[in-house]
């Protein structure tokens, strides 16, 4: 195959032992993290506290959700599929080898980003680094939730139907932990809110899903972890910590 697409002029690079040594190594480095002499600094907060938006800011940091392509929540998919775990973790070994700080930002993640776990190693590392979270006003997170799932898709030309029937369907994936009735509700003002083109209650049904069940698991979550937190503070503030941080040489 290589000698047939050099005879076509296109040029390729051959790995010594093909895809079974790729694949080795890549599950070497994504092993060897215990390791890592990099300060590992995780970033918490509540749901939609912007935390990919800050972590982005920064070229200490790798970004496990864009590589899952998957916020991470039961709504977090995006229109187009995840990759395999296979192209994750080699995604992630390329860019741990390119990594040259001496910080590595990570955003707190569960096990699974969607349906793309995170290797044990990598995981495990995560759970042992040090925490700095993000607090910010809940109307606030209510408009950047919003923006991300409602008002975005819709200005790049999602019909309101398509877009409920997505929002319904991540709804339902956690029916079961909100319990019939609040289910009910939070269905009730969903619909309400996309399809009464006179409504501007998208705020109601959001909050109530971060009052009623994100908070909630957020807080028993962050319980475990406070022994790791080493500072918490606004979107400036963090932003600004983060910043001092990777200007250290």
């Amino acid at each position: 195959a290589k000698e047939w697409l050099n005879d076509i002029g296109i040029n390729i690079s051959v790995v010594d032992g093909g895809y079974k040594a790729l694949r080795q190594t890549t599950m070497e480095i994504l092993g060897s993290v215990h390791n890592d002499q990099k300060r590992w600094i995780v970033l918490g907060g509540r749901t939609g506290s912007g935390k990919t938006g800050i972590l982005n800011k920064f070229s200490s940091s790798i970004d496990l959700e864009g590589h899952a392509n998957h916020r991470g929540s039961a709504f977090g998919g995006f229109d187009s599929s995840q990759p395999t775990s296979i192209d994750f973790e080699n995604c992630l070994a390329i860019d741990y080898v390119r990594h040259d700080s001496n910080y590595l930002f990570l955003e707190d993640e569960s096990r699974t980003i969607g349906r793309i776990a995170i290797p044990n190693q990598w995981y495990s590392k995560m759970q042992n680094s040090e925490l700095v979270i993000v607090e910010i006003p809940i109307e606030d997170r209510i408009q950047n939730i919003l923006d991300d799932y409602i008002r975005k898709p819709l200005r790049q030309g999602i019909p309101k139907t398509d877009l409920l029937l997505s929002l319904r369907s991540s709804l339902i994936k956690i029916h079961k932990r909100l319990g019939g009735d609040l289910f009910r509700k939070i269905r009730d003002k969903m619909d309400k809110a996309l399809l009464d083109p006179k409504s501007q209650k998208q705020e109601e049904w959001v909050g109530l899903l971060l009052e009623k069940y994100y908070d909630p698991l957020y807080d028993y979550q962050i319980k475990s972890k406070e022994d790791r937190s080493i500072y918490r503070s606004d979107v400036r503030g963090v932003t600004n910590y983060l910043s001092d941080l990777e200007s250290e040489k």
